[in-house]
């Protein structure tokens, strides 16, 4: 049987958030797989050096998007999709051209900017009003990341529950385990004693950072804080002192440093208002380390009994859990254990069926 070509839209891949994540680990794990011939969407400029062997680019203009954003975007690039006749494509978020004739599926993270308007900049309206909803309804299948965000779609876009499969985000559980023969050499780099607390993200509205600085503020122990910079971290956290606060800014995500960083953490934290997944999570259980989170039903729907929940502005309760997380040596076996089952190469084998299913209805 000839194999499926299918196109993956990898220009997100840029992005350190975890939507690039995902389109980067999802093309990995594919090509691993070896069971498609993968064609990678790309701007003609971008890094491809980390794409699998083998893989077709269809790379297209950068400067040309500047210049003419939705012209570009949603009539000139579906062209460069049509030519090399793809069977299928992937969004790894649901903003596909308005002009994408090929049957295509997107991967759903959250509905945030929908919930949360606030939070996010202005000028993206047509993409609310129109791309998004677009996309959802014309899409052969959505990847929800959770049972949770699949039915808020459902509410909000009204997109039958058949058109949805819940499918997972993923860890590289080759770089995040319990292996910890390099943590002393990275702490080392970093000046770093084991038992700090951890939280890895990019300062947005909705992780809440003003209760992160009242933790601070609370405590005599050392923060770390991945993701940003020390004049974001001061313009977030008044609280925020160099004598006990670490920066790092400039860490690889995915890399196996981060991965140290987590095993050398006491506990991981992530006091948000929202979140959908919470990526750093999963990557700190896989790498054995305790984390508490904001009491969400999402995050219960995904780990279980696996985290400490807090609710979410309650300092009495978050320090409590901290200090007992940190004293706690226990467990880290059953945590990475339990955080194999999403393990990349199982989520790309779901995926994969995905798009067999998709091209099996059109025949």
């Amino acid at each position: 049987m000839p194999k499926l070509n299918v196109g993956i839209d990898v220009r997100v891949a840029e992005q350190i958030g975890g939507i690039g994540r995902y389109a980067r680990e999802l093309v990995l794990a594919l090509g691993r797989r070896g069971e498609h011939a993968l064609h990678a969407l790309v701007y003609a400029d971008q890094d491809t050096s980390w794409l699998p062997e083998g893989i077709v680019l269809i790379p297209v203009s950068r400067t040309a998007k500047r210049m003419l954003p939705l012209l570009w975007e949603h009539a000139l690039l579906p062209r460069s999709a049509a030519v090399r006749r793809l069977d299928l494509m992937h969004f790894p978020n649901p903003t596909a051209p308005l002009g994408m004739h090929i049957p295509f599926v997107a991967t759903v993270h959250d509905t945030a900017i929908f919930d949360h308007p606030e939070w996010f900049p202005s000028g993206q309206s047509f993409s609310t009003r129109t791309v998004v909803p677009r996309t959802m309804r014309r899409a052969r299948r959505l990847l929800a990341v959770t049972e949770t965000v699949k039915h808020n779609v459902m509410n909000r876009f009204g997109v039958p529950d058949e058109k949805i499969s819940v499918i997972p985000n993923g860890v590289n559980t080759e770089v995040f385990s319990l292996e910890r023969a390099t943590v002393e050499q990275t702490l080392k780099k970093f000046h770093l004693d084991p038992g700090y607390i951890l939280w890895v993200g990019r300062p947005a509205p909705y992780k809440n950072l003003a209760f992160v600085n009242t933790l601070v503020q609370s405590s005599e122990k050392r923060f770390v804080f991945v993701g940003m910079d020390a004049h974001e971290a001061r313009s977030a956290m008044p609280a925020y002192d160099e004598t006990r606060c670490t920066c790092i800014a400039s860490i690889e995500p995915g890399s196996r440093e981060l991965a140290d960083l987590y095993r050398g953490a006491g506990v991981v934290i992530q006091p948000s208002l929202y979140e959908s997944f919470a990526l750093p999570v999963l990557e700190a259980l896989a790498c054995g380390t305790p984390a508490i989170v904001s009491d969400m039903p999402t995050l219960r729907e995904i780990y279980g009994n696996m985290l400490e929940y807090a609710p979410l502005a309650d300092l009495s309760v978050w320090q409590k859990k901290i200090d007992r997380s940190i004293t706690n040596e226990t467990g880290r076996q059953e945590r990475s254990a339990w955080a194999q089952k999403y393990a990349w190469q199982k989520i790309a084998e779901s995926v994969s069926a995905q798009y067999a299913a998709v091209l099996g209805e059109r025949k």
